[in-house]
């Protein structure tokens, strides 16, 4: 949905600050146009999160998408789940393939330039992970089918009432907001909205949101593992420098702080890891350490050996395997690592 069509439904009582807030925290730019964030349209199945992301990111940043059939075998889902999600999306044009359903909204991208590049710069970035993501994807355990047999999980109705017409994003999280998706925001929408961050920029600059933003992906650079209790006394600490310009001294609330950790970080018990160091050629490494950590929390070389060769048909360099247990673990005795305990940072 574009910019202009969600402000003439919000309720006069919201600000178009409240509304682009709202929506840099629930959903992503395409072309100008906002459309849901990928883990709420498929939420409870990361691989057609994935799917979903990676079609975005291709509307994004080529005019047109070819072959659906291509797609569909690349991403490994069913044939009815990938034609529901380019139904939702895009549209078909003879002879030229699939193209974002809705039409550039230039009109937003002039007036909001930092937000358009700040986008442009993210889908830019996913573009040279995705790929490697979904090819060493697990396959999602039980897929919930809905009334037409396909693997999508039911989303509630739209809440009714006035507010915000970026709640119908949050309530129809399924693809492309339409004119007629008039819900409203819900009460507890945070204030403090996630975005992307610009390398080196100043802790202090721009508004909350991007404060926070700034602030999340400095910590996770800096020591790969967090938590939310570590991230409380480092945000007490940058409150204690009294700087006239921190706009996070007040207090920010789980919620706030998930949100904006789930830009750049994955989650397992109750850490959070930096999801991608932005160099495929080690992450796909790094994943492998990853996935066998969220099996269980201690383990040794041995068993990522074996989840390397399972996946990859090669063993993680005996340099990289050393830099992801130091960024990553613990040592304990007789060879076993343990996913480093963030709160003891």
């Amino acid at each position: 949905m574009t910019f202009g069509s969600m402000a003439s439904l919000a309720s006069a009582a919201r600000s178009a600050q409240h509304l682009l807030d709202t929506l840099l925290l629930y959903g992503v730019l395409v072309r100008g146009c906002w459309l849901a964030k990928s883990e709420l349209a498929c939420e409870g199945s990361a691989r057609q999160a994935l799917a979903r992301d990676y079609l975005l990111c291709t509307l994004h940043c080529h005019d047109w998408l070819p072959n659906r059939r291509e797609f569909t075998d690349f991403v490994r889902l069913p044939a009815e789940i990938v034609r529901e999600l380019f139904n939702r999306l895009a549209v078909h044009v003879k002879d030229k393939g699939w193209k974002l359903r809705l039409e550039q909204d230039t009109s937003f991208l002039k007036s909001h330039p930092a937000i358009a590049e700040r986008f442009d710069k993210m889908w830019s970035d996913r573009a040279k992970t995705i790929k490697d993501e979904i090819v060493n994807a697990k396959p999602d355990a039980k897929p919930v089918a809905d009334a037409r047999g396909a693997s999508f999980k039911k989303q509630p109705p739209p809440a009714s009432g006035s507010g915000s017409s970026a709640g119908a994003l949050q309530q129809r999280t399924g693809g492309v907001a339409s004119n007629g998706d008039k819900g409203a925001a819900s009460a507890k929408a945070p204030t403090v909205a996630t975005t992307a961050v610009r390398q080196g920029a100043d802790p202090y600059e721009g508004t909350a949101q991007e404060q926070l933003s700034s602030f999340v992906s400095a910590q996770l650079k800096r020591h790969m593992v967090v938590s939310l209790p570590f991230l409380r006394r480092a945000l007490a600490q940058r409150t204690a420098e009294a700087n006239p310009r921190n706009l996070l001294a007040g207090e920010l609330s789980d919620e706030q702080l998930r949100d904006a950790l789930a830009v750049f970080a994955g989650s397992m018990h109750d850490t959070f890891y930096l999801r991608s160091v932005g160099v495929p050629s080690i992450d796909k490494y790094r994943d492998v350490v990853l996935d066998v950590f969220r099996e269980k929390q201690t383990i040794t070389k041995a068993d990522v050996k074996a989840s390397a060769m399972r996946v990859l048909n090669e063993d993680v360099p005996a340099a990289l395997f050393t830099k992801f247990m130091k960024e990553l673990a613990r040592p304990l005795p007789n060879g076993n690592f343990a996913l480093k305990k963030a709160d003891v940072l």
